[in-house]
Protein backbone atom coordinates (compact mmCIF):
# COMPACT_ATOMS: atom_id res chain seq x y z
CA UNK A 1 0.00 0.00 0.00
CA UNK A 2 2.73 2.24 1.11
CA UNK A 3 4.37 4.55 -2.18
CA UNK A 4 6.06 7.37 -0.51
CA UNK A 5 9.04 7.72 1.07
CA UNK A 6 8.96 8.25 4.74
CA UNK A 7 10.66 10.35 7.31
CA UNK A 8 11.52 9.75 11.25
CA UNK A 9 8.19 9.84 13.00
CA UNK A 10 9.56 12.19 15.99
CA UNK A 11 12.09 14.25 17.58
CA UNK A 12 13.85 14.84 20.63
CA UNK A 13 15.01 12.00 23.02
CA UNK A 14 13.11 9.11 24.37
CA UNK A 15 12.15 9.30 27.23
CA UNK A 16 14.44 7.82 30.29
CA UNK A 17 13.14 4.21 31.37
CA UNK A 18 11.93 5.43 34.54
CA UNK A 19 9.63 8.35 33.55
CA UNK A 20 6.96 7.02 35.07
CA UNK A 21 8.43 6.43 38.51
CA UNK A 22 6.16 8.31 41.26
CA UNK A 23 3.28 8.89 39.12
CA UNK A 24 0.27 6.75 39.97
CA UNK A 25 -1.52 4.20 37.45
CA UNK A 26 -4.60 6.45 38.69
CA UNK A 27 -3.62 9.64 37.18
CA UNK A 28 -2.75 7.85 34.29
CA UNK A 29 -5.96 6.67 32.96
CA UNK A 30 -7.77 9.58 34.57
CA UNK A 31 -5.77 11.67 32.02
CA UNK A 32 -4.78 9.81 29.04
CA UNK A 33 -8.43 10.07 27.66
CA UNK A 34 -8.19 14.04 27.58
CA UNK A 35 -5.35 13.89 24.90
CA UNK A 36 -6.77 14.97 21.75
CA UNK A 37 -4.13 15.58 18.37
CA UNK A 38 -2.68 18.69 17.63
CA UNK A 39 -1.08 20.68 14.49
CA UNK A 40 1.82 22.03 16.87
CA UNK A 41 4.95 19.80 16.39
CA UNK A 42 6.06 20.10 20.07
CA UNK A 43 3.20 18.51 21.40
CA UNK A 44 2.97 15.74 18.60
CA UNK A 45 6.33 15.13 19.15
CA UNK A 46 5.80 15.07 23.19
CA UNK A 47 2.68 12.58 22.51
CA UNK A 48 4.24 9.97 20.45
CA UNK A 49 7.53 9.80 22.43
CA UNK A 50 5.17 9.07 25.98
CA UNK A 51 2.98 6.72 24.17
CA UNK A 52 5.29 4.80 22.09
CA UNK A 53 8.56 5.22 23.86
CA UNK A 54 10.52 2.59 25.38
CA UNK A 55 9.87 3.88 29.39
CA UNK A 56 8.07 1.26 31.51
CA UNK A 57 4.91 1.89 32.50
CA UNK A 58 2.80 1.15 35.71
CA UNK A 59 1.11 -2.28 35.95
CA UNK A 60 -0.41 -1.57 39.02
CA UNK A 61 -3.56 0.05 36.81
CA UNK A 62 -7.16 -1.10 37.57
CA UNK A 63 -8.18 -4.93 36.54
CA UNK A 64 -8.64 -5.65 32.99
CA UNK A 65 -12.06 -5.21 31.99
CA UNK A 66 -12.36 -8.81 30.07
CA UNK A 67 -9.54 -11.70 31.02
CA UNK A 68 -6.46 -11.71 28.86
CA UNK A 69 -7.13 -8.45 27.40
CA UNK A 70 -3.78 -7.10 28.54
CA UNK A 71 -3.60 -4.12 30.67
CA UNK A 72 -5.79 -0.86 30.93
CA UNK A 73 -3.15 1.60 30.24
CA UNK A 74 -2.27 -0.65 27.05
CA UNK A 75 -5.33 -0.61 25.77
CA UNK A 76 -5.98 3.33 26.24
CA UNK A 77 -2.39 4.25 24.73
CA UNK A 78 -3.67 1.99 21.59
CA UNK A 79 -6.86 3.84 21.37
CA UNK A 80 -4.82 7.46 21.48
CA UNK A 81 -1.93 6.09 18.76
CA UNK A 82 -4.73 5.17 16.65
CA UNK A 83 -6.74 8.56 17.71
CA UNK A 84 -3.27 10.17 16.54
CA UNK A 85 -3.07 8.46 13.12
CA UNK A 86 -0.12 6.62 14.70
CA UNK A 87 -0.87 3.40 13.04
CA UNK A 88 2.42 2.29 13.09
CA UNK A 89 2.90 2.91 16.56
CA UNK A 90 -0.42 1.84 17.66
CA UNK A 91 0.19 -1.96 15.42
CA UNK A 92 3.59 -2.25 17.15
CA UNK A 93 2.18 -1.88 20.77
CA UNK A 94 -0.67 -4.35 20.31
CA UNK A 95 1.76 -6.80 19.20
CA UNK A 96 3.29 -6.73 22.02
CA UNK A 97 0.03 -8.41 23.57
CA UNK A 98 -1.43 -9.63 21.14
CA UNK A 99 -5.31 -11.02 21.73
CA UNK A 100 -6.12 -14.22 22.87
CA UNK A 101 -8.10 -16.14 20.32
CA UNK A 102 -11.52 -15.74 22.01
CA UNK A 103 -11.35 -11.88 21.78
CA UNK A 104 -13.22 -10.81 18.40
CA UNK A 105 -12.89 -7.37 18.93
CA UNK A 106 -9.69 -7.17 20.49
CA UNK A 107 -8.32 -9.24 17.23
CA UNK A 108 -10.89 -6.86 15.16
CA UNK A 109 -8.67 -3.81 16.19
CA UNK A 110 -5.26 -5.79 15.60
CA UNK A 111 -6.34 -6.63 12.07
CA UNK A 112 -8.17 -3.16 11.26
CA UNK A 113 -4.67 -1.60 12.34
CA UNK A 114 -2.89 -3.94 10.46
CA UNK A 115 -4.71 -2.99 6.60
CA UNK A 116 -4.50 0.91 7.88
CA UNK A 117 -0.84 0.48 8.75
CA UNK A 118 -0.30 -1.53 4.82
CA UNK A 119 0.45 -4.66 6.24
CA UNK A 120 -1.81 -6.81 4.28
CA UNK A 121 0.09 -9.93 4.73
CA UNK A 122 -0.27 -9.97 8.68
CA UNK A 123 -3.27 -8.32 8.45
CA UNK A 124 -4.53 -11.56 6.72
CA UNK A 125 -2.18 -14.19 8.26
CA UNK A 126 -4.34 -13.17 11.35
CA UNK A 127 -7.85 -13.82 9.43
CA UNK A 128 -6.73 -16.94 7.99
CA UNK A 129 -4.75 -17.86 11.39
CA UNK A 130 -5.42 -17.34 14.81
CA UNK A 131 -8.95 -15.32 14.19
CA UNK A 132 -10.16 -17.90 11.63
CA UNK A 133 -12.87 -19.47 13.34
CA UNK A 134 -14.16 -15.94 13.47
CA UNK A 135 -17.07 -15.89 11.58
CA UNK A 136 -19.66 -12.54 12.49
CA UNK A 137 -19.73 -10.33 9.18
CA UNK A 138 -16.84 -8.16 10.07
CA UNK A 139 -14.88 -11.33 9.80
CA UNK A 140 -16.67 -12.78 6.27
CA UNK A 141 -15.91 -8.99 4.70
CA UNK A 142 -12.17 -9.49 6.29
CA UNK A 143 -11.88 -13.60 4.63
CA UNK A 144 -13.62 -12.35 1.36
CA UNK A 145 -11.17 -8.88 1.18
CA UNK A 146 -8.39 -11.26 1.63
CA UNK A 147 -9.42 -13.72 -0.76
CA UNK A 148 -9.47 -10.84 -3.42
CA UNK A 149 -6.13 -9.38 -2.67
CA UNK A 150 -4.16 -12.70 -2.94
CA UNK A 151 -6.04 -13.50 -5.99
CA UNK A 152 -7.87 -16.32 -5.38
CA UNK A 153 -10.92 -14.89 -7.35
CA UNK A 154 -13.14 -18.58 -7.47
CA UNK A 155 -12.75 -18.09 -3.68
CA UNK A 156 -13.82 -15.04 -3.53
CA UNK A 157 -16.84 -15.06 -5.89
CA UNK A 158 -18.44 -17.65 -3.81
CA UNK A 159 -18.04 -15.70 -1.02
CA UNK A 160 -19.23 -12.85 -2.38
CA UNK A 161 -22.31 -14.18 -3.60
CA UNK A 162 -22.78 -15.53 -0.26
CA UNK A 163 -23.13 -12.05 1.26
CA UNK A 164 -24.74 -10.90 -1.69
CA UNK A 165 -28.28 -10.99 0.30
CA UNK A 166 -27.05 -8.51 3.28
CA UNK A 167 -28.24 -5.30 2.25
CA UNK A 168 -26.93 -4.00 5.42
CA UNK A 169 -23.51 -4.30 3.76
CA UNK A 170 -24.42 -3.32 -0.07
CA UNK A 171 -21.59 -0.57 -0.24
CA UNK A 172 -18.85 -2.66 1.17
CA UNK A 173 -19.99 -5.48 -1.01
CA UNK A 174 -19.70 -3.05 -4.01
CA UNK A 175 -16.21 -2.20 -3.60
CA UNK A 176 -15.46 -6.07 -3.35
CA UNK A 177 -17.17 -6.65 -6.82
CA UNK A 178 -15.22 -3.95 -8.29
CA UNK A 179 -11.96 -5.09 -7.20
CA UNK A 180 -13.00 -8.56 -8.86
CA UNK A 181 -13.37 -6.97 -11.95
CA UNK A 182 -16.81 -6.87 -11.91
CA UNK A 183 -19.29 -3.76 -12.32
CA UNK A 184 -20.83 -1.80 -9.75
CA UNK A 185 -21.86 1.89 -8.70
CA UNK A 186 -19.06 3.35 -6.33
CA UNK A 187 -20.70 4.46 -2.73
CA UNK A 188 -20.38 8.05 -2.16
CA UNK A 189 -18.56 7.38 1.10
CA UNK A 190 -16.04 4.79 2.16
CA UNK A 191 -18.02 1.99 3.90
CA UNK A 192 -17.27 0.29 6.69
CA UNK A 193 -15.42 -1.36 7.71
CA UNK A 194 -13.11 1.21 6.24
CA UNK A 195 -9.78 -0.32 6.64
CA UNK A 196 -11.33 -3.14 4.47
CA UNK A 197 -13.13 -0.77 1.58
CA UNK A 198 -9.42 0.68 1.48
CA UNK A 199 -7.66 -2.07 0.30
CA UNK A 200 -10.56 -2.95 -2.17
CA UNK A 201 -10.34 0.73 -3.65
CA UNK A 202 -6.46 0.40 -4.19
CA UNK A 203 -7.02 -3.31 -5.96
CA UNK A 204 -9.85 -1.78 -8.19
CA UNK A 205 -7.82 0.42 -8.77
CA UNK A 206 -10.23 3.34 -10.90
CA UNK A 207 -11.61 5.53 -8.46
CA UNK A 208 -12.63 6.81 -4.62
CA UNK A 209 -15.77 7.63 -3.03
CA UNK A 210 -15.79 11.24 -3.64
CA UNK A 211 -16.96 11.87 0.06
CA UNK A 212 -14.50 9.29 1.42
CA UNK A 213 -12.27 11.84 3.27
CA UNK A 214 -15.56 13.64 4.66
CA UNK A 215 -14.96 13.35 8.90
CA UNK A 216 -11.98 10.91 7.88
CA UNK A 217 -9.81 10.07 10.97
CA UNK A 218 -6.49 11.09 11.02
CA UNK A 219 -5.51 6.89 11.01
CA UNK A 220 -7.75 6.32 7.50
CA UNK A 221 -6.46 9.88 6.38
CA UNK A 222 -2.58 8.61 6.59
CA UNK A 223 -3.69 5.46 5.26
CA UNK A 224 -5.17 6.90 2.10
CA UNK A 225 -2.03 8.72 1.67
CA UNK A 226 0.02 5.94 1.98
CA UNK A 227 -2.00 4.17 -0.77
CA UNK A 228 -1.69 3.28 -4.36
CA UNK A 229 -4.50 2.85 -6.62
CA UNK A 230 -6.45 6.31 -5.39
CA UNK A 231 -7.09 9.69 -7.41
CA UNK A 232 -4.16 11.83 -7.37
CA UNK A 233 -6.26 14.96 -5.67
CA UNK A 234 -7.77 12.27 -2.93
CA UNK A 235 -4.17 10.96 -1.69
CA UNK A 236 -2.58 14.94 -1.50
CA UNK A 237 -5.46 16.27 0.54
CA UNK A 238 -5.50 13.10 2.82
CA UNK A 239 -1.83 13.49 3.03
CA UNK A 240 -1.92 17.67 3.80
CA UNK A 241 -4.69 16.46 6.57
CA UNK A 242 -2.64 14.03 7.98
CA UNK A 243 1.02 15.75 7.95
CA UNK A 244 -0.86 18.83 9.69
CA UNK A 245 -1.50 16.75 12.36
CA UNK A 246 1.72 14.86 12.42
CA UNK A 247 -0.06 11.54 11.43
CA UNK A 248 3.19 11.45 8.66
CA UNK A 249 5.98 13.36 8.54
CA UNK A 250 6.37 16.80 6.50
CA UNK A 251 9.09 14.89 3.92
CA UNK A 252 6.36 12.87 3.15
CA UNK A 253 3.93 15.71 2.18
CA UNK A 254 6.90 16.99 0.06
CA UNK A 255 7.18 14.31 -1.60
CA UNK A 256 3.10 13.59 -2.27
CA UNK A 257 3.28 17.51 -3.86
CA UNK A 258 6.24 16.31 -5.88
CA UNK A 259 4.42 13.22 -6.62
CA UNK A 260 0.89 15.16 -8.19
CA UNK A 261 0.70 14.77 -11.87
CA UNK A 262 0.41 18.23 -13.12
CA UNK A 263 -0.46 19.43 -16.74
CA UNK A 264 1.93 21.03 -18.89
CA UNK A 265 -0.22 24.43 -19.11
CA UNK A 266 0.16 24.68 -15.30
CA UNK A 267 3.62 23.70 -15.07
CA UNK A 268 4.25 26.94 -17.62
CA UNK A 269 2.05 29.03 -15.51
CA UNK A 270 2.29 28.19 -11.58
CA UNK A 271 1.41 31.21 -10.16
CA UNK A 272 -1.76 31.88 -12.66
CA UNK A 273 -2.84 27.40 -12.38
CA UNK A 274 -2.49 27.82 -8.26
CA UNK A 275 -4.40 31.47 -8.14
CA UNK A 276 -7.41 28.75 -9.80
CA UNK A 277 -7.28 26.28 -7.83
CA UNK A 278 -6.31 27.56 -4.36
CA UNK A 279 -6.45 24.42 -2.57
CA UNK A 280 -4.45 21.38 -2.45
CA UNK A 281 -3.44 20.70 -5.97
CA UNK A 282 -2.37 24.42 -6.45
CA UNK A 283 0.07 24.18 -3.35
CA UNK A 284 1.59 21.34 -5.02
CA UNK A 285 1.82 23.18 -8.62
CA UNK A 286 3.56 26.20 -6.74
CA UNK A 287 5.95 23.48 -4.73
CA UNK A 288 6.94 21.60 -7.76
CA UNK A 289 7.76 25.10 -9.45
CA UNK A 290 9.60 26.05 -6.76
CA UNK A 291 11.21 22.65 -6.64
CA UNK A 292 12.58 23.10 -10.54
CA UNK A 293 13.35 26.54 -10.64
CA UNK A 294 16.53 27.30 -11.02
CA UNK A 295 16.53 31.03 -10.78
CA UNK A 296 16.97 32.11 -7.27
CA UNK A 297 14.41 35.11 -8.06
CA UNK A 298 11.75 32.97 -9.49
CA UNK A 299 11.97 30.06 -6.82
CA UNK A 300 11.51 32.55 -3.90
CA UNK A 301 8.42 34.50 -5.56
CA UNK A 302 6.82 30.82 -5.86
CA UNK A 303 7.90 29.68 -2.46
CA UNK A 304 6.60 32.78 -0.96
CA UNK A 305 3.38 32.59 -2.79
CA UNK A 306 3.13 28.54 -1.43
CA UNK A 307 3.77 29.85 1.78
CA UNK A 308 1.20 32.07 1.42
CA UNK A 309 -1.52 29.93 0.23
CA UNK A 310 -0.66 27.35 3.21
CA UNK A 311 -1.43 29.56 5.86
CA UNK A 312 -4.39 30.93 3.89
CA UNK A 313 -5.55 26.85 4.49
CA UNK A 314 -4.01 26.50 8.04
CA UNK A 315 -0.97 24.64 7.32
CA UNK A 316 1.66 27.04 7.87
CA UNK A 317 4.16 24.99 9.95
CA UNK A 318 4.03 21.49 8.20
CA UNK A 319 4.28 23.58 4.81
CA UNK A 320 7.08 25.33 6.07
CA UNK A 321 8.72 22.39 6.88
CA UNK A 322 8.00 20.08 4.16
CA UNK A 323 9.75 22.98 1.70
CA UNK A 324 12.37 23.55 4.50
CA UNK A 325 15.22 22.32 1.62
CA UNK A 326 14.00 24.86 -0.52
CA UNK A 327 14.02 27.82 1.90
CA UNK A 328 17.50 27.26 2.74
CA UNK A 329 18.70 26.90 -0.87
CA UNK A 330 18.05 30.32 -2.04
CA UNK A 331 20.65 32.91 -1.21
CA UNK A 332 20.06 35.85 0.98
CA UNK A 333 19.91 39.39 -1.51
CA UNK A 334 19.38 42.56 -1.58
CA UNK A 335 16.36 41.96 -4.46
CA UNK A 336 14.87 39.46 -2.54
CA UNK A 337 13.65 42.24 -0.36
CA UNK A 338 10.20 41.85 -0.70
CA UNK A 339 10.37 38.11 0.44
CA UNK A 340 12.75 38.85 2.62
CA UNK A 341 10.29 38.83 6.07
CA UNK A 342 8.11 35.98 4.99
CA UNK A 343 11.53 33.68 4.83
CA UNK A 344 13.05 34.73 8.26
CA UNK A 345 9.44 34.01 9.62
CA UNK A 346 9.92 30.72 8.38
CA UNK A 347 13.68 29.45 9.28
CA UNK A 348 12.58 30.87 12.70
CA UNK A 349 9.19 28.75 12.68
CA UNK A 350 11.77 26.13 11.67
CA UNK A 351 14.13 26.71 14.60
CA UNK A 352 17.06 27.72 11.94
CA UNK A 353 17.72 31.33 13.70
CA UNK A 354 21.59 31.00 12.06
CA UNK A 355 19.47 30.82 8.53
CA UNK A 356 16.75 33.84 9.33
CA UNK A 357 18.82 36.00 11.01
CA UNK A 358 20.27 37.19 7.69
CA UNK A 359 16.58 37.50 6.32
CA UNK A 360 15.38 39.40 9.02
CA UNK A 361 18.39 41.66 9.15
CA UNK A 362 17.63 42.37 5.39
CA UNK A 363 13.98 43.04 6.01
CA UNK A 364 15.15 45.35 8.58
CA UNK A 365 16.60 47.91 6.51
CA UNK A 366 15.25 51.04 5.73
CA UNK A 367 13.21 52.43 4.30
CA UNK A 368 10.33 50.75 5.77
CA UNK A 369 6.51 51.36 5.43
CA UNK A 370 4.66 51.28 8.77
CA UNK A 371 3.07 47.68 7.89
CA UNK A 372 7.06 46.23 7.53
CA UNK A 373 8.29 48.12 10.05
CA UNK A 374 5.13 46.01 12.68
CA UNK A 375 6.06 42.87 10.62
CA UNK A 376 10.06 43.04 11.84
CA UNK A 377 8.70 43.81 14.92
CA UNK A 378 6.52 41.03 15.33
CA UNK A 379 9.38 38.75 13.98
CA UNK A 380 12.35 40.16 15.94
CA UNK A 381 9.70 39.12 19.27
CA UNK A 382 10.07 35.54 17.30
CA UNK A 383 13.56 35.56 16.66
CA UNK A 384 14.44 36.26 21.11
CA UNK A 385 11.79 33.02 21.71
CA UNK A 386 14.16 31.17 18.68
CA UNK A 387 17.33 32.12 19.47
CA UNK A 388 17.58 33.83 22.38
CA UNK A 389 21.22 35.71 22.42
CA UNK A 390 21.24 35.33 18.75
CA UNK A 391 18.21 37.35 18.41
CA UNK A 392 18.47 41.28 17.53
CA UNK A 393 19.34 43.90 20.16
CA UNK A 394 16.11 44.70 22.10
CA UNK A 395 17.39 48.55 22.61
CA UNK A 396 14.21 51.00 22.39
CA UNK A 397 12.40 48.15 21.45
CA UNK A 398 8.39 47.66 22.61
CA UNK A 399 6.47 44.17 22.45
CA UNK A 400 3.00 46.29 21.49
CA UNK A 401 4.03 47.08 18.24
CA UNK A 402 4.43 51.11 17.25
CA UNK A 403 1.28 52.96 16.00
CA UNK A 404 -0.60 51.62 18.96
CA UNK A 405 -0.65 54.57 21.22
CA UNK A 406 -2.27 52.75 24.06
CA UNK A 407 -5.56 51.74 21.99
CA UNK A 408 -4.47 48.24 21.07
CA UNK A 409 -7.13 46.00 20.55
CA UNK A 410 -7.04 42.65 23.20
CA UNK A 411 -5.57 40.32 20.20
CA UNK A 412 -2.79 42.37 20.44
CA UNK A 413 -2.30 43.02 23.97
CA UNK A 414 -2.62 39.33 24.43
CA UNK A 415 -0.42 38.29 21.73
CA UNK A 416 2.35 40.89 23.64
CA UNK A 417 1.46 39.08 26.95
CA UNK A 418 2.09 35.76 25.59
CA UNK A 419 5.63 37.02 23.96
CA UNK A 420 6.39 38.27 27.48
CA UNK A 421 5.15 35.38 29.56
CA UNK A 422 7.09 32.73 27.03
CA UNK A 423 10.12 34.61 27.02
CA UNK A 424 10.31 34.70 31.32
CA UNK A 425 9.04 30.99 31.20
CA UNK A 426 12.70 30.23 28.82
CA UNK A 427 14.36 32.12 31.07
CA UNK A 428 15.26 34.75 28.78
CA UNK A 429 12.74 37.63 29.74
CA UNK A 430 12.37 40.90 27.81
CA UNK A 431 14.07 43.94 29.03
CA UNK A 432 11.63 45.80 31.52
CA UNK A 433 11.31 49.14 28.59
CA UNK A 434 9.91 46.54 25.95
CA UNK A 435 7.20 45.71 28.68
CA UNK A 436 6.26 49.53 29.94
CA UNK A 437 3.95 50.12 26.90
CA UNK A 438 1.87 47.10 28.10
CA UNK A 439 1.03 48.96 30.96
CA UNK A 440 -1.53 51.28 29.69
CA UNK A 441 -3.10 49.18 26.68
CA UNK A 442 -3.26 46.49 29.39
CA UNK A 443 -6.05 48.38 30.71
CA UNK A 444 -7.09 49.78 27.54
CA UNK A 445 -7.96 46.45 26.00
CA UNK A 446 -9.15 44.80 29.06
CA UNK A 447 -6.95 41.73 28.27
CA UNK A 448 -8.57 38.14 30.24
CA UNK A 449 -8.24 34.17 29.54
CA UNK A 450 -10.86 31.60 29.95
CA UNK A 451 -10.33 29.74 33.09
CA UNK A 452 -9.32 25.91 32.30
CA UNK A 453 -10.24 23.22 34.15
CA UNK A 454 -7.97 23.29 37.93
CA UNK A 455 -7.25 19.75 37.68
CA UNK A 456 -5.09 19.56 34.94
CA UNK A 457 -3.01 22.37 35.65
CA UNK A 458 -2.81 21.39 39.24
CA UNK A 459 -1.39 18.36 38.33
CA UNK A 460 1.31 19.98 36.35
CA UNK A 461 2.23 21.73 38.78
CA UNK A 462 2.65 19.05 41.00
CA UNK A 463 4.26 16.91 39.04
CA UNK A 464 6.67 19.19 37.86
CA UNK A 465 7.74 20.90 41.47
CA UNK A 466 8.08 17.18 41.87
CA UNK A 467 10.40 16.39 38.63
CA UNK A 468 8.43 13.38 37.72
CA UNK A 469 9.49 13.69 33.95
CA UNK A 470 6.12 11.10 32.15
CA UNK A 471 3.43 12.71 34.72
CA UNK A 472 4.82 16.67 33.33
CA UNK A 473 4.54 15.79 29.61
CA UNK A 474 1.02 13.79 30.65
CA UNK A 475 -0.36 16.25 32.54
CA UNK A 476 0.82 19.27 29.77
CA UNK A 477 -1.04 17.64 27.06
CA UNK A 478 -4.23 16.67 29.11
CA UNK A 479 -3.80 20.56 30.30
CA UNK A 480 -3.58 22.21 26.88
CA UNK A 481 -6.42 20.12 25.68
CA UNK A 482 -7.67 20.27 22.39
CA UNK A 483 -6.35 24.23 22.25
CA UNK A 484 -2.92 22.91 22.06
CA UNK A 485 -0.19 25.71 21.29
CA UNK A 486 -3.28 28.10 21.46
CA UNK A 487 -4.50 27.97 24.67
CA UNK A 488 -4.16 31.39 27.10
CA UNK A 489 -0.79 33.01 27.72
CA UNK A 490 -0.61 31.47 31.61
CA UNK A 491 -1.15 27.83 30.31
CA UNK A 492 1.20 28.35 27.54
CA UNK A 493 4.01 29.65 29.67
CA UNK A 494 3.65 27.18 32.73
CA UNK A 495 3.69 24.35 30.23
CA UNK A 496 7.07 25.94 29.19
CA UNK A 497 8.46 26.28 32.55
CA UNK A 498 7.37 22.64 33.34
CA UNK A 499 9.25 21.60 30.33
CA UNK A 500 12.59 23.27 31.42
CA UNK A 501 11.65 22.27 35.35
CA UNK A 502 11.89 18.42 34.27
CA UNK A 503 15.40 18.68 31.85
CA UNK A 504 13.27 18.99 28.47
CA UNK A 505 14.61 22.47 27.80
CA UNK A 506 14.54 22.16 24.21
CA UNK A 507 11.01 20.44 23.96
CA UNK A 508 10.19 23.66 26.03
CA UNK A 509 11.66 26.07 23.43
CA UNK A 510 9.80 24.30 20.71
CA UNK A 511 6.30 24.64 22.46
CA UNK A 512 7.27 28.32 22.88
CA UNK A 513 7.52 28.14 18.99
CA UNK A 514 4.94 26.76 18.11
CA UNK A 515 2.64 29.00 20.95
CA UNK A 516 3.99 32.05 19.28
CA UNK A 517 3.36 30.95 15.92
CA UNK A 518 -0.31 30.21 17.21
CA UNK A 519 -0.54 33.86 18.48
CA UNK A 520 0.55 35.07 14.88
CA UNK A 521 4.07 35.88 15.76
Amino acid sequence: MGVLPMGPEASGSDFPNNAWAGTPPTTLEALLPLLQPSTAPSLQSLSLRMLAGSASWPVEAAQPQQPGSGDVLTGIRIETLTTFGRNHAALALIRTVPPPPQMADAAQVATDLAFLDGDLQGACNGITGPYANFADTFWLEARLTCQILSGQNDAATQALNALSGNTEIAPFLALATRALGGQANMPDNLPAPQPLSLALVAKAGNGFPYRGLDGASLSLLRAVALTSGIYDDARLLAAEKAAAYGALPASTLAAAYLALPVAPADKASPIDAASRHRDARGRAILFQAAHDATDPSTRANLLAGFLAQAAQAGLYQVSAAAAADLLVSIPVAPSLKPDAIDFARALYVLDRPDAARPWLDLASQSPLTAVQTRAVQSITVLAHIVGGPKAPDWTGFSLLPDGTNGNANTATVTKAALAAELLVALGEPAPDTALLSLLADNTAAGTSWPMPAAGPPLLLANAAAANRLGGTVLALLASLGGAGAGASPPQEAQAVAALRAVGLDEDARHLAIDAAVAAGY
